[in-house]
């Protein structure tokens, strides 16, 4: 509902940890080494965590001040109005690893700055889904980030 998606977006969030699976794909989620470095020549990023060999999806999973979880992630064509979603944590794989130390935002954001800092719009360069997570990351480092 739209009171109930309101609410969801106003969550504050206290804890933030960038997180990563395989992608998915040809050869049961595997791509050849060669067009994994071909994306890395073209300035396409293909790890979050920085893998020069694999292909990941990343996103944000956050904690909010209720202490429920969700996952803030983008993908081309994802949404309808954003191509960053959010989705409950309880609905991810355990495919879904952690790549870095889970971030104090301390209520500073909302999971709509999430959203926003994720970005619109998909891009191949600058707009792929390890771009938002970073982006979403940074929020956790502004002491000023989010409106209170």
């Amino acid at each position: 509902s739209k009171s109930g998606l309101t609410n969801l977006y106003n969550k504050r969030v206290v804890s933030s940890q960038a997180v990563e699976r395989p992608l998915a794909g040809q050869k049961g989620g595997q791509y050849g080494k060669s067009a994994i470095s071909a994306a890395n020549a073209f300035g396409v990023t293909t790890s979050y965590s920085g893998k020069p060999d694999q292909a990941t999806h990343s996103g944000s999973l956050v904690t909010t001040s209720d202490g429920s979880q969700y996952l803030v992630h983008k993908g081309d064509g994802f949404g309808k109005s954003s191509d960053t979603v959010v989705v409950d944590a309880k609905h991810m794989s355990k495919n879904w690893q952690p790549v870095e130390q889970s971030r104090d935002v301390g209520g500073r954001a909302s999971v709509s700055d999430y959203v926003k800092a994720g970005g619109k719009d998909y891009h191949l360069r600058g707009g792929v889904c390890h771009d938002a997570t970073r982006n979403m990351q940074n929020l956790g480092n502004q002491g000023g980030c989010g409106v209170q």
